[in-house]
């Protein structure tokens, strides 16, 4: 038997249960629902206070019994779990010997590593839950209400669109912001995608998401974010791609319809350049292509090496400041500040962490799945956009991470006759 019929035989879900794949619907959609909270904060510069973060306190909770599905389906990858755990101790380390007091923030904080981590292993875990049930097809009520709940995930991304474009605010934090609004475009994008049969046909809600997260990067790029045009750029054909039927007449009409949307909103931004105004793009308008986070971000590289310099086998988490650079002044790009921040170690831990996520995906064969594949590319796209313009503690990163140490199959097992 080869691998291919070996994980055939070995990848339906052991069980599936109704009450998990409930938790896991009710796990994505609190998910989506908490992070447009936080993005209202961030957007309009308001403290958060514990009812706030309720959300993320029920999800907790949630993720106990989600986790007990996951160890009973096989579905951790142990070997990154190890190793973000070893590149996590060497971390700590890092920041406790550069005594910036940092700890909390970049490990436990809502936007410390460790926390995205986690959210990305609950969200990948509850997504599994909720398409083993709808594909089994044992629950059939359950098909019916993950379609109609999605129509009211979509609610909170309407509601912080219409809220922001009707009352803008100067943001003070835009780069949080822009993370956030990242992973809330990813699971809502991944969530639609779960609740796609494997030939399910026409996709109504992954349509309108399309176009909600379209108006949403614009509200974020008036926020002076240039992180979040560049990711949508990316994201946007690899998605419609990955959660349309083009065998559906209505898919088709809606990729006609999007074309030339796109097109139409390009005339209009490089040509009269309203859409442009009071963003970072701005000075296309006048013929010059320039943004200037871009051009500051290139400017940076030429300090890699003399940070590099400063500790080159383990890395030093301060290391801009000892190679006599100002704060801030760190590199942007999650390859070079692994290099700097991290050392080689600690760049050949993540390193090695994707290679298990890559081997590991290739003997399952869930990367040739739809879903997976989709899931895959997302990871891929992020790993990219981050290695080119932001530091290696960036919440997206760190959320695939999480997700991606939690297989969308089950565990290839042994018991089959090779």
């Amino acid at each position: 038997m080869d691998v291919s019929t070996l994980y055939r035989a070995s990848s339906r879900p052991i069980s599936v249960n109704p009450v998990m794949a409930f938790f896991g619907l009710a796990f994505v959609g609190i998910l989506i629902a908490q992070t447009t909270r936080i993005l209202y904060m961030d957007a309009n510069s308001v403290q958060s206070s514990p009812v706030d973060l309720a959300g993320y306190f029920l999800n907790s909770a949630i993720g106990i019994a989600l986790l007990y599905y996951g160890l009973q389906n096989r579905l951790i990858r142990y070997n990154v779990l190890i190793t973000i755990g070893i590149f996590v101790f060497l971390l700590t380390l890092n920041i406790n010997r550069s005594s910036n007091g940092e700890l909390f923030s970049v490990l436990l904080s809502r936007y410390g590593i460790i926390i995205a981590f986690f959210i990305g292993v609950g969200t990948a875990i509850a997504l599994h839950a909720l398409r083993s049930n709808i594909n089994s097809g044992s629950t059939k009520w359950f098909s019916g209400l993950v379609n109609f709940s999605l129509y009211f995930f979509l609610l909170p991304i309407a509601f912080i669109v219409l809220n922001y474009l009707e009352n803008r605010v100067e943001t003070e934090s835009y780069q949080q912001v822009s993370s956030n609004a990242i992973i809330l475009i990813c699971v809502a994008l991944l969530t639609v995608a779960a609740a796609k049969k494997e030939h399910g046909g026409g996709n109504i809600p992954g349509y309108i998401l399309l176009v909600l997260c379209t108006f949403l990067v614009y509200a974020i790029a008036l926020m002076q974010s240039t992180s979040i045009v560049a990711f949508w750029l990316v994201i946007f054909p690899v998605a419609l791609l990955s959660i349309t039927d083009t065998s559906t007449k209505i898919a088709r009409v809606f990729i006609t319809i999007t074309i030339v949307f796109i097109v139409y909103w390009l005339v209009i931004a490089f040509f009269l350049g309203d859409l442009l105004t009071d963003t970072r793009f701005e000075a296309i308008n006048d013929g010059v292509l320039e943004i200037s986070s871009v051009q500051s971000r290139l400017s940076l590289l030429s300090g890699f090496s003399d940070q590099f310099a400063v500790a080159p086998l383990l890395g030093a988490f301060d290391a801009e400041l000892r190679a006599g650079y100002f704060s801030g002044n760190y590199m942007h790009s999650i390859l070079l500040s692994l290099l700097t921040h991290m050392g080689i170690i600690g760049t050949l831990l993540i390193a090695l962490a994707v290679y298990f996520i890559w081997k590991d995906g290739r003997v399952t064969g869930e990367f040739r799945q739809s879903f997976g594949r989709f899931y895959y590319r997302l990871f891929l796209a992020i790993i990219f956009l981050g290695t080119l313009f932001t530091f290696f503690t960036w919440m997206p990163f760190w959320f695939f991470l999480g997700s991606m140490s939690v297989r969308t199959v089950n565990e290839v097992t042994p018991k089959a006759n090779l």
